[in-house]
């Protein structure tokens, strides 16, 4: 089953093609604005690469937050054109989730961030367990000082926003610069999990998981 993959909950974009034997190619980008004019060239791109076309694949997988607002809108609307034009299913997968995979080799927990604004963290906790995540704190938005109070040791950061945390306790350290982004290599393996446990569903289904509501539709609640 070959998967067209889509990770854009943060600035730095990512691409895959892969299936259950490998990956065929990953494609990284950097928007620091948007995401909307430097995705579809980048599918272009990675397609032209590895030798395939939208109509080879057999799925489209995306990350569904959290994460940047404007990101997941980008590209979950992108997969859900994709996915309708091409009379495929979709699967949404947990973009801390797919960050945790960064961490397989770390013993512990692994606490997987991702910025939220306001000083705080978008974070969740997991442990693996026969080399797949199991969730052991829910995702959710943390001040740094309440998610720590929350962890216990021994537990490894992985994430883009270490510089809101002071010093971390004993038995607490950051993973390397290199697995702090979440790749959609990782997406993608997330995705033929759910589709062996039949969890792929039609594109009109999906929508992000914001966990905390856009800045605009608060303002538009307060008035």
């Amino acid at each position: 089953m070959k998967i067209l993959a889509f990770e854009t909950s943060t600035a730095f974009g990512s691409l895959a093609v892969m299936d259950e034997s490998q990956v065929y190619g990953e494609e990284i980008f950097y928007s620091p604005k948007t995401h909307s004019e430097r995705l579809i060239p980048s599918v272009d791109t990675l397609l032209q690469r590895v030798g395939f076309t939208l109509s080879d694949m057999d799925l489209f997988a995306v990350a569904m937050g959290p994460g940047s607002f404007t990101g997941l809108r980008v590209g979950l609307g992108t997969v859900k054109a994709f996915a309708k034009a091409q009379h495929k299913k979709v699967v949404g997968v947990s973009s801390l989730e797919a960050l945790s995979l960064n961490g397989t080799l770390y013993s512990g927990g692994v606490c997987s961030l991702l910025e939220a604004g306001r000083g705080e963290v978008y974070a969740a906790v997991y442990r693996f367990q026969k080399e797949e995540p199991v969730q052991v704190l829910e995702e959710g938005v943390y001040a740094p000082e309440k998610l720590i109070s929350c962890l216990s040791s021994p537990t490894v950061m992985i994430g883009t926003c270490r510089e809101l945390f002071k010093e971390l306790p004993r038995g607490f350290l950051w993973a390397p610069l290199y697995l702090s982004l979440p790749r959609a290599s990782h997406v993608g393996t997330l995705a033929l999990k759910a589709v062996q446990e039949g969890r792929a569903v039609d594109p009109k289904e999906l929508s992000p998981k914001y966990i905390r509501l856009p800045q605009a539709q608060i303002n538009l609640k307060k008035h």
